[in-house]
């Protein structure tokens, strides 16, 4: 059963993303994805990219602490493994909510020119997504700090947890929770960027060029706009101060590593927005392959058991 699903998925694969679109949505009605495809397709490839482009993170974080990067790169994919685990959750629930809140085509036939959300409803989901995601973030944070120390072994992630518990209770694993709150602003927008921009280029680019530069306009505004943000929340995160002075340097200082940080989104949005429409409806198809398999069976027993009587 599961190889003949198999050989009626396959030829989809190549198959424009416009038609494929149109296949998923004669089978689940007007462009719909299945909300478990959409927290899987959107968690899986986020996961992926997000590892892709960890190391450069990490010298991100470290530039913010004030620290110099690693000379030794196997250590700057430490935390990598629980970081991806992050990004499945957040991303797999944000895409999963943000499809919910999204208003229907005003042309069933036209799923690909489905409005964004508000941008209420995009912040709202964002920041419910990040707050459950929260602990991991943190403890991913201080792993990643605790490479400050080439002398020492970096903590891992079982003793992070240990460390934050003993020092701060649970309270500590929600730290910053406020800037996490603030950059979901950041969040909101390229959600809407990406959704409003992709369904005015479609036309003239095709769909899988659309996405990519969506995703690629809508996150590399967030990136300058909420990175004094994020080196905020990662100072506080390690108990430094916010900001130390209020000189041109000191301030200029919020946006350290900046470049480094959009290039890397980059990368990883440049993977994922067109990875995960791509991904969304191949396991919608797989899925559907699944249940009209089904279906098939369970109408040939009922034969049987007709032509039995």
């Amino acid at each position: 059963e599961a190889l003949e699903c198999w050989h009626t998925v396959l030829p989809m694969a190549d198959t424009p993303l416009s038609k494929a679109e149109t296949h998923s949505a004669e089978d689940v009605g007007a462009g719909q994805i299945s909300p478990t495809v959409d927290f899987i397709a959107g968690g899986l490839v986020s996961a992926l990219s997000k590892a892709a482009v960890y190391p450069m993170e990490t010298k991100v974080l470290l530039m913010q602490l004030g620290e110099t990067a690693s000379s030794d790169p196997l250590r700057m994919w430490h935390g990598v493994t629980l970081k991806a685990i992050e990004n499945f959750v957040y991303n797999g629930l944000l895409w999963f909510l943000k499809e919910r809140v999204r208003p229907p085509p005003p042309d069933p036939a036209q799923p690909e020119k489905r409005p964004a959300a508000t941008f209420l409803g995009a912040f709202l989901v964002s920041c419910f997504a990040i707050l459950l995601a929260h602990p991991l973030s943190n403890t991913v944070v201080s792993m990643q700090a605790s490479l400050k120390n080439a002398k020492k072994l970096p903590l891992g992630a079982l003793q992070v947890v240990k460390l934050i518990f003993q020092e701060q209770g649970l309270a500590g694993f929600f730290k910053g929770w406020q800037l996490s709150v603030a950059l979901r602003l950041g969040s909101a927008m390229t959600i809407v960027v990406y959704d409003s921009v992709r369904a005015r280029l479609a036309g003239a680019m095709g769909k899988d060029a659309s996405n990519f530069v969506a995703g690629l306009l809508g996150r590399l505004s967030e990136v300058y706009l909420a990175h004094p943000i994020k080196t905020l929340r990662s100072r506080l995160q390690q108990g430094q101060p916010l900001v130390p002075s209020l000189g041109p340097s000191s301030l200029l200082g919020l946006w350290a590593g900046v470049g480094t940080m959009a290039f890397a989104d980059a990368v990883k949005i440049g993977i994922r927005f067109g990875l995960i429409e791509r991904v969304r409806v191949f396991l919608q198809q797989l899925l559907n392959a699944r249940k009209r398999k089904k279906v098939k069976v369970d109408e040939e027993v009922k034969d049987d058991r007709i032509m039995g009587n």
